[in-house]
């Protein structure tokens, strides 16, 4: 690793730590909707997830569309920084699968920091 590869992870680490508490409670925010995809009566929690995804890149300055499917929707979102710079590309589902509560220690809507790492429905 160079050292200016260096320099910007640890800028990146100083930004997260100096947010990190707001960071946080926007991933617990994401993670508490039951998004469950494959049941039809989370419909409105898979559409809510999606709404919340859109207005959260928006307001991070993302260039944000909507692409209605035939299922769920898609959101697409690009941010533009410097053309002549390699594109970064991240794919991401906002949705998950079922589950069977009894094998949760937690409820697995509502996350929980246990030993440092977070645990619900869709953190990873």
């Amino acid at each position: 690793m160079t050292a200016s590869e260096i320099a910007e992870i640890t800028a990146l680490r100083r930004l997260f730590e100096a947010h990190r508490d707001q960071i946080l409670s926007d991933y617990f925010d994401y993670l508490r909707f039951p998004s469950i995809s494959t049941d039809s009566d989370h419909i409105p929690d898979v559409l809510a997830c999606a709404a919340w995804v859109e207005r959260y890149l928006d307001a991070a300055g993302f260039h944000v569309e909507r692409w209605e499917t035939a299922g769920h929707p898609t959101i697409f979102a690009s941010y533009e920084v410097d053309p002549q710079k390699p594109t970064v590309l991240i794919y991401n589902h906002y949705d998950v699968q079922p589950v069977t509560e009894e094998q949760w220690q937690s409820p697995p809507f509502e996350p929980t920091v246990r030993d440092g790492e977070v645990f619900a429905r869709g953190a990873q």
